[in-house]
């Protein structure tokens, strides 16, 4: 039983704000659990409301920003792309009121956000856990997402997806989470040499180098081109210096500002004008960057035997002139490849001019 004023319900459910829930700390928001409580809940639904909720404390947000999110969630939430935020609890309101109703009765006061009551979902690393070793199918998911609902039907780009940014449902299909509008960026605002596959292509390469960076997947060629579905990633990386920043928005949210930041790569190293000027100095730093040992916990080992590169044999090891190119230098050696293969990789669309290969030395031993 509830009480209401003076009366007491048992038509409705109520919900406290429980312990924060591991990793689910951003820098702006805080996740919590749901305990349901009948004397002193924050949250109150009806009865027959079975759903799984969660509840996302705001903090320190400009108030524009949390109305374009809420905006962003509404419009996402009614076409199942993001969780759906049920209740939004105003700082000195006592009651909650629904999302549509905060977003048009309340914008004008911009009286901020405190709690907001969500659909609980699996997030961040819990997706890996999800999918477990069939990593590929998550990243085959991920594409459909993002090129059919994201990209496609809605027109936006994420400049700073990374998987603590995506939920999945217990059917595996995606949804995008922290729909912060200064990276949630339309497309149709920008320069149309940048298509949308370049967008999407952009969009995984991120999700999958912070993944690499961190030691939960291992650097895998095959697989980087099977999930981008291209040879030429860096034709896509010289297309996205095109992207302009629009007024008001800081430069950390460019496209190849933060894949560069997710690679690990330092703020004084990105610095470096040849990463904007040359797409093969960016993609160079980016797969030297992410491939350098890290601690490997819950590594997933992949296998993408459709995606066109070398074979084993080919790969292990190869000279041009005096110096040898060999798995240990992923990206000297993918772009020595190139040079053997020029048909299947970059354009010559803002590449270096490398020497030619004069032979491939085999390491095998003879019997």
């Amino acid at each position: 039983m509830v009480k209401i004023g003076s009366k007491v319900s048992t038509n409705v459910r109520s919900y406290k704000v429980g312990s924060p829930y591991e990793k689910g700390k951003g820098a702006h928001k805080i996740l919590h659990k749901a305990d349901e409580s009948p004397n002193n809940g924050v949250f109150k639904v009806p009865k027959n409301f079975y759903k799984d909720v969660a509840i996302l404390n705001v903090r320190s947000v400009k108030p524009d920003n949390i109305y374009k999110e809420l905006n962003l969630y509404r419009d996402f939430g009614l076409q199942n792309i993001s969780p759906k935020v049920y209740q939004v609890k105003l700082k000195g309101v006592k009651e909650p009121v629904s999302l549509l109703n905060f977003i048009s009765n309340y914008q004008v006061d911009k009286i901020p956000p405190e709690y907001l009551l969500v659909e609980e979902s699996i997030c961040g690393e819990k997706i890996l856990d999800f999918y477990g070793s069939k990593y590929l199918e998550m990243f085959s998911k991920l594409r459909e997402f993002l090129e059919k609902k994201i990209v496609g039907t809605n027109g936006y780009v994420n400049t700073d997806i990374k998987l603590e940014n995506l939920c999945i449902d217990k059917n595996g299909e995606f949804k995008m989470i922290d729909l912060d509008p200064n990276f949630i960026q339309e497309i149709e605002v920008q320069n149309d040499q940048i298509s949308n596959e370049d967008y999407v292509n952009y969009m995984l390469f991120q999700v999958y180098c912070l993944l690499c960076r961190r030691g939960k997947l291992d650097l895998n060629f095959k697989d980087i081109f099977a999930i981008c579905k291209t040879k030429n990633i860096v034709e896509m990386i010289s297309k996205l210096k095109n992207f302009f920043i629009v007024k008001n928005r800081s430069e950390r949210t460019h496209p190849l500002n933060n894949l560069l930041y997710y690679s690990g790569i330092s703020d004084e190293a990105k610095k470096n004008p040849n990463y904007y000027d040359d797409g093969d100095e960016l993609y160079s730093a980016v797969i030297d960057s992410i491939s350098k040992k890290q601690p490997k916990q819950n590594v997933v080992h992949t296998n993408s035997p459709t995606a066109m590169i070398p074979t084993a044999s080919e790969t292990e090891m190869i000279s041009t002139d005096d110096t040898f190119y060999t798995n240990d230098n992923p990206s000297v050696f993918y772009n020595a490849w190139q040079d053997m293969y020029p048909s299947q990789g970059f354009s010559s669309q803002g590449g270096r001019k490398r020497r030619k290969t004069k032979k491939r030395v085999s390491t095998k031993k003879k019997k």
